[in-house]
Parts: C-alpha cells; structure tokens; sequence
C-alpha cells in the first residue's frame, strides 16, 4: 500500500498522478489501463481541489493498494460532505451551450473506473476507485 497526503492544491496534483502512475507501472498495469487510472485520478482530485474546501484551504489523502488483479485507490478529504456518486449525469444530447455546468469530470470517473464507492466516516469524504488491469 501506498499512502501520500499533501495540500489539496492543484500545483501538488503532478506529485499524486506521478505517485499513482508508478504504483501502477510497480504493479504491472498495461499503459492503456494506466492511462484510464490516471483520468480518473486527475479527475477525482481536481472535485477536492475545486470544491472541497472553498477558499479555506486542507488537504487530500490518497491510498492504493492491489487486490487480484485490480488497483483500489481512496481519495480523502475533510471538506464539506458530498457524494459524488448522487450528481445526475449530464445531459450530452443537450447543445453545449445549453449544458448544466459541472459534471461531466463526476460521469468520467464513474464511467471510465470499474467501481466506484462514496463513504462519508469522522468528518472524511472517501471517494474510493478501482481499475482493473483488463
């Protein structure tokens, strides 16, 4: 397992990817399947880095682990409370002008990762992520 909490700011987001990125590799990933991890990643982190916190500033968490064949990754913040997985999906039929703003990063993650589970436990939004190695 691999553990890193750093400032949830958007310059320490190349620190949590390339983190991710050699867990991964480590663990013998196909680089497309890397790729698709490191989306979702970028992704789940730039929702705590956005939203999480307001102006107040805190920081973010991530934990990895391998369990047969697929890579599990935790995302915490102590932000305000909020579960991803209860955001509609965006309208995509919908003219882009007349879209919904936010989103679409949310329907990403749920749609590019093999399973995605939301916890709120002691003041921690955990926002947890698999991806397989298929």
């Amino acid at each position: 397992m691999i553990q890193l909490k750093l400032p949830a700011e958007v310059e320490r987001l190349g620190t949590f990817l390339g983190i991710v990125e050699q867990f991964a590799h480590d663990q013998g990933f196909a680089p497309p399947r890397i790729r698709k991890l490191l989306l979702v990643m970028e992704e789940a982190l730039l929702n705590v880095v956005h939203y999480a916190y307001g102006h107040e500033g805190g920081e973010v968490e991530i934990r990895c682990w391998e369990e047969t064949g697929a890579i599990f990754i935790e995302v915490r913040d102590q932000g305000q409370p909020f579960n991803p997985l209860n955001v509609p999906d965006p309208d995509l039929s919908a003219d882009i002008p007349s879209r919904r703003v936010g989103g679409l990063g949310i329907f990403l993650i749920r749609n590019i990762a093999d399973g995605v589970w939301y916890t709120r436990e002691d003041h921690n939004n955990i926002l947890k992520i698999m991806v397989r190695n298929t």
